[in-house]
């Protein structure tokens, strides 16, 4: 969203602009959402670059909006990180590694929320925030499966 700052991503699907980093946030066009290379190496990071410096709080995220069920529970990232940096290319945990079982529908919204204490600093504000995720699903011929995801919000203090 341009007004609040811009997104990020590791990689995205084949170069389409259908699964760049911006369509993890469009809340408009369900069809829309982001996607990693095929094969892309892991850990895979989505991010957004705030305008100022926040508070990270929650991130949450939906599975992708496709009708087989078996590439909602393969292209879902089952662990995740909140990450913080202020470079958007060095990067602090601000959580540890989250485990999430395979999504049952494409509603099973996916909520990873930041302790109090996770934040050692209280003080501490990032311009980038975002998630490290991974994901041990391969295909059949042993490559990597992309990371797929909509809807990311991303909760904050300012």
């Amino acid at each position: 969203n341009d007004d609040t700052g811009s997104p990020g991503a590791s990689s995205f699907y084949k170069d389409m602009q259908k699964y760049a980093a911006k369509s993890a946030f469009d809340f408009e066009n369900e069809n829309h959402y982001w996607c990693s290379s095929y094969g892309a190496e892991h850990p895979r990071f989505l991010w957004f670059r705030f305008h100022s410096a926040v508070k990270p709080r929650k991130i949450s995220f939906l599975p992708p909006l496709v009708k087989d069920p078996g590439y909602i529970q393969t292209h879902t990232p089952r662990e995740i990180q909140i990450i913080g940096s202020d470079d958007c290319s060095s990067w602090t945990d601000i959580t540890e590694v989250l485990l999430f079982g395979p999504p049952a529908t494409v509603e099973d919204l996916r909520e990873a929320k930041v302790a109090a204490e996770s934040l050692e600093d209280r003080s501490k504000r990032f311009r980038c925030v975002g998630m490290r995720m991974w994901q041990s699903e391969l295909t059949s011929g042993g490559s990597l499966r992309s990371t797929c995801l909509r809807r990311v919000r991303i909760w904050v203090e300012v």
